[in-house]
């Protein structure tokens, strides 16, 4: 499992990742975990917008490993994960 935000730090795990994996068994999993600030749980407007947002993010980042990810060989997957209440 490799958290993964596209910074150059989640890059290079990525990359390590792909390289401990080669010639055993398993994908990676790609995880990003977008959470909501206590302001923005406070407004369902807010809420309803910032998870629009998270979507294009996680699309974003999905594009971004499998770019990255292509010609490594490693099976991925990737499933974003949204905290159910807010994290500060």
């Amino acid at each position: 499992m490799v958290g993964y935000d596209g910074s150059p730090p989640a890059s290079r795990a990525l990359d390590a990742a792909a390289q401990q994996l080669q010639g055993r068994p398993g994908p990676i999993d790609v995880v990003y975990v977008a959470h909501l600030s206590s302001l923005v749980a406070l407004s369902p407007g807010a809420v309803a917008e910032m998870e629009e947002d998270f979507d294009e993010i996680e699309k974003d980042l999905r594009a971004q490993a499998d770019e990255q990810l292509r010609g490594s060989g490693a099976a991925w997957e990737s499933n974003g994960a949204r905290a159910p209440w807010p994290i500060n």
